[in-house]
């Protein structure tokens, strides 16, 4: 019974590991940079005008 309860600790402990390297791999990912400069230019007039 012991050997049951920790071979499920066991798993449920490398399932969290695997989750919080997805979860810092996702955190890190660049977004890809606008291949025209007149459109990154739009984007910025469109956050600007919300002020």
């Amino acid at each position: 019974m012991l050997r049951n309860i920790s071979e499920r600790y066991a798993r449920g402990l490398g399932a969290a590991i695997v989750a919080v390297a997805a979860l810092l791999l996702a955190a890190n990912a660049v977004p890809a940079k606008a291949d025209d400069a007149r459109e990154a230019g739009q984007v910025q007039q469109l956050h600007d005008a919300g002020r």
